[in-house]
């Protein structure tokens, strides 16, 4: 009973605000929709209203005020629309969680040959950029070993290397590579500067941590950057949107908000009341 009384009283405090969530469009979903709720009480799917959250879907979406990001306001009203259109074409409550989780499964799948795709992408563009790197490298010891050849001590140090080398029996006096190597170099950078339209100011180190990293600084693993794909993002959006959903459709997600009610109703009260008096100023 007291339960009833705590969310009866929540309920009188629900912040004047639109809550708006536009799903992302990808290649299960190539129709995206808006889904807006306002006042935390009608809702609207493209502008048009179909219906009134329950009680229970109005303390769910209040408690998504959090710090995590999977678990904000936009993302928890997609999880309800998407909990009553899968409870909408299940039988009972038990087909509609099992339903749900067909499609998590669903999702995992299409979102981890998404990440082998990427993957499979990076491991080849690794390969390519270690090739360039190591021309670059032969080409500034080449330098370096032309220059050490036309120094005042260059034959003096050179017969030192080659009485070495009768000693040893190792090579002192080679070139780092050899002409063949460089040439072989020079060509592919040639051709790589090509592909990448790189206009004559942008140096060969320049261009290539570009291709490495999207950006002229160095930022995390080498062409990390390829799973910023908006396909992938959708998915994983999808995943958690779905997620909210399985966890309406199964209680917990009431369940959790009536335990962060009733831990401390005073303040939960307090806290609602400030997120309304926030949403005043933000209109």
């Amino acid at each position: 009973m007291e339960k009833n009384k705590n969310l009866e009283q929540v309920l009188k405090y629900l912040p004047k605000t639109t809550i708006t969530y536009h799903q992302k469009q990808s290649s299960a979903m190539n129709i995206p929709y808006i889904l807006k709720v306002k006042n935390y009480k009608k809702l609207y799917l493209n502008e048009q209203e179909i219906g009134t959250l329950t009680q229970e879907e109005q303390l769910i979406l209040l408690n998504s005020n959090n710090s995590d990001p999977t678990y904000t306001p936009s993302t928890t009203l997609a999880g309800i629309f998407k909990a009553r259109e899968i409870m909408k074409r299940s039988e009972n409550s038990t087909d509609a969680i099992k339903k749900c989780n067909s499609v998590l499964i669903d999702l995992n799948k299409a979102s981890f040959q998404k990440r082998s795709s990427i993957a499979n992408v990076i491991s080849q563009k690794r390969v390519h950029a270690n090739l360039l790197e190591y021309y670059l490298k032969i080409e500034e010891k080449m330098k370096e070993y032309e220059i050490s050849q036309q120094s005042f001590f260059a034959p003096l140090r050179n017969l030192k290397n080659k009485i070495l080398e009768k000693i040893t029996k190792k090579p002192y006096t080679a070139p780092p590579c050899t002409q063949d190597e460089l040439d072989r170099g020079r060509k592919e950078w040639e051709k790589f500067r090509e592909e990448q339209k790189a206009s004559d100011s942008i140096s060969n180190e320049k261009l290539l941590k570009r291709y490495k990293y999207n950006s002229n600084y160095s930022n995390g693993e080498p062409f990390s950057f390829l799973y910023n794909s908006p396909e992938l993002s959708a998915l994983d959006e999808e995943y958690t949107t779905t997620n909210i959903a399985l966890q309406i459709l199964d209680g917990s997600a009431y369940k959790k908000a009536e335990n962060a009610l009733n831990r401390n109703p005073h303040q939960y009260i307090k806290k609602v009341k400030a997120l309304g008096k926030q949403t005043k100023k933000e209109r």
